[in-house]
């Protein structure tokens, strides 16, 4: 929710038990029970709802990377292209309507606040947009995710640079390509 964002009072019912859990981790995270809450509902709205309707699962990070080390990097590379041009591409459309730039950074933005799939950095500049997507899936982690981001900008007609690490995906967008944004 951005501090510009008009907000609503309501009083909603919960469990007493399911409110003590929500007292204990606003205090462990040291933020209010009301900004917990608003995160919950936010993450419903803004990632969950959607996620149902495209049957996604949910499993632990180092379950993926379990699995992307024992597949051959073709495999990856296809499947990373595959995901992005079908999957990426209902979910965006679903979620935004249309596909556009903006709403594929969107998506990424979203992957990580909402997916827990990296952490996402950006930083924009005269001559470029530079995205980060940092996570702990490994080499192997970093080919899948630029397939599959490599994929969704090709639908929107943008070809951006990419550089892979053990543990990052690094996106220059430069200006000639941004245009859209």
């Amino acid at each position: 929710m951005s501090s510009t964002e008009s907000t609503v009072t309501r009083s909603f019912r919960i469990s007493e038990q399911a409110f003590k859990i929500l007292q204990e981790d606003a205090e462990r995270h040291n933020i209010s029970v009301n900004t917990l809450v608003n995160h919950i509902i936010n993450y419903y709205v803004n990632f969950e709802r959607y996620a149902k309707s495209m049957h996604i699962v949910k499993l632990p990070s180092q379950l993926l990377k379990y699995l992307l080390e024992v597949i051959q990097d073709s495999l990856i590379i296809k499947i990373g292209q595959a995901s992005g041009e079908n999957i990426a591409e209902s979910y965006i459309l679903v979620k935004f309507g249309s596909l556009s730039l903006e709403h594929v950074i969107n998506h990424l933005r979203e992957l990580s606040s909402y997916g827990y799939l990296f952490e996402y950095n950006e930083v924009d500049s005269p001559e470029k947009k530079t995205i980060s997507l940092v996570h702990h899936l490994g080499y192997k982690g970093s080919l899948l995710l630029a397939h599959y981001v490599q994929s969704i900008f090709n639908r929107v007609n943008i070809h951006p640079f990419f550089n892979i690490t053990e543990n990052a995906v690094i996106i220059d967008i430069f200006k000639e390509q941004r245009k859209l944004l």
